[in-house]
């Protein structure tokens, strides 16, 4: 009996297969940075943790609502090029929150997401990393 090898539907289907566990990993990573920064303010976040929610009082004595970073946080997965998963934020002031500045020390909210969820991914990925 004579095998038909179809490169085309076996390509799909891996394509698929990797595109789905992309997917779970963004949104795994995506969970667990919006846990992560999901502490409520005051106090604000020490050097080193993640930054906390916080609503503040402007000057005319209004409150405002705070979490912009943790609402923004967002994965997206790209398979058109280099099959690549993307996880952050479109908000400036993430970078700085995460590097931090001359006057700011770091409060990382993005690289500790990662490095706590790598043994999570590799059970996604299939294989250790």
């Amino acid at each position: 009996m004579p095998v038909k090898w179809n490169d085309t539907d076996l390509l799909k289907l891996v394509g698929k297969s990797v595109e789905v566990k992309l997917g779970a990993i963004g949104a795994l990573l995506e969970r667990d940075i919006k846990q992560n920064i999901s502490v409520p303010s005051p106090p604000p976040s020490s050097p080193g943790e993640p930054p906390h929610i916080g609503g503040r009082v402007t000057k005319a004595g209004k409150s405002r609502r705070g979490g912009r970073l943790r609402r923004s946080i967002a994965h997206e997965v790209d398979t058109v090029i280099d099959d690549v998963v993307r996880v952050g934020t479109n908000v400036e002031y993430g970078f700085f929150l995460e590097k931090g500045t001359s006057k700011m020390r770091p409060r990382p909210w993005l690289r500790p997401a990662i490095d706590e969820a790598d043994n999570k991914i590799a059970f996604i990925w299939g294989r250790p990393l």
